[in-house]
């Protein structure tokens, strides 16, 4: 129920300035998101869209799934319309995963994560690769998110309404 509302909710960008950053690269063509459902690449190409922002899938890959990587809940990590959802897999590993498959290698990857562990997961893994810039962006506004109070009566009725919409 709870990654079925992640992936239908409208979702809320942290951190305002992003897509600016992100549009003065024009050659970035994919993302890497962690969520465990193949369905929340929509809801990431929907944020994006509604940011003007458009993955071009200069690649002309087909939609696929990684299945020399563990199965997580829903699945395999997958390839969707330029998303890679990894289904908590090490990112570095399914990033350097899609760059085999791929015969022109990107030459800027921009990763963005809120944690520096991944991020220097990510920068380990693919140090061998030659010719690619790799620029890694740590975010951590979310720490910084003031998460409001509510009674015990308002999150049950809250809770108990999620529930009603998921069962019908």
């Amino acid at each position: 129920m709870l990654n079925d509302m992640m992936a239908t909710q409208n979702q809320k960008l942290i951190n305002e300035g992003l897509p600016s950053f992100l549009k003065k690269h024009s050659k970035v063509n994919f993302l890497v998101c962690s969520s465990s459902l193949e369905k929340n690449a929509d809801a990431y190409l929907s944020s994006l869209n509604k940011n003007n922002l458009k993955i071009i899938n200069s690649y002309n890959l087909p939609n696929f799934e990684f299945l020399d990587f563990q199965e997580y809940l829903s699945g395999h990590p997958v390839y969707k319309n330029g998303v890679i959802v990894t289904n908590r897999n090490k990112k570095g590993e399914i990033l350097l995963s899609f760059l085999k498959r791929i015969q022109r290698q990107p030459k800027l990857i921009i990763f963005v994560d809120n944690s520096a562990d991944k991020l220097e997961d990510v920068k380990a893994t693919i140090k061998s690769l030659k010719n690619i810039k790799l620029i890694i962006v740590e975010y951590s506004e979310y720490k910084k998110k003031v998460v409001l109070k509510v009674s015990k009566e308002q999150f049950t009725k809250y809770w108990n309404k999620q529930v009603e919409k998921f069962l019908h």
